[in-house]
């Protein structure tokens, strides 16, 4: 039991720094504007192609959901959705590139 609780203060000590790292070099701030744009961008994506379900997240934490009966109506495989993430990731970079803007700045 002893044991147990070592760890547990341990491990709340690292939450804890972590959390003031978090707080001190301004992650979440710095975060904010990148998000933004990625937003942004997964949105246009998620406009220009019925494949693009959902697109959630916060920050630079975001995802779509590419949607099966969309991907089925193109005959795609498991492979083919694989690779329909990766064409629209390469769009998505592609307009980032070609708007001169810059993540992390």
């Amino acid at each position: 039991m002893n044991v147990r609780r070592k760890s547990c203060a341990s491990g709340a000590a690292v939450a804890l720094t972590v959390f003031d790292v978090i707080e001190h070099d301004k992650l979440v701030e710095r975060a904010a504007r990148p998000g933004g744009q990625l937003t942004d961008r997964l949105l246009r994506l998620r406009h220009r192609f019925d494949v693009v379900g959902d697109v959630r997240g916060r920050g630079l934490f975001q995802g779509m959901e590419l949607v099966k009966a969309a991907a089925d109506a193109l005959g795609a495989t498991l492979g083919d959705t694989r690779s329909i993430e990766l064409r629209l990731t390469a769009l998505a970079q592609a307009d980032h590139t070609e708007a001169g803007a810059h993540f992390g700045e």
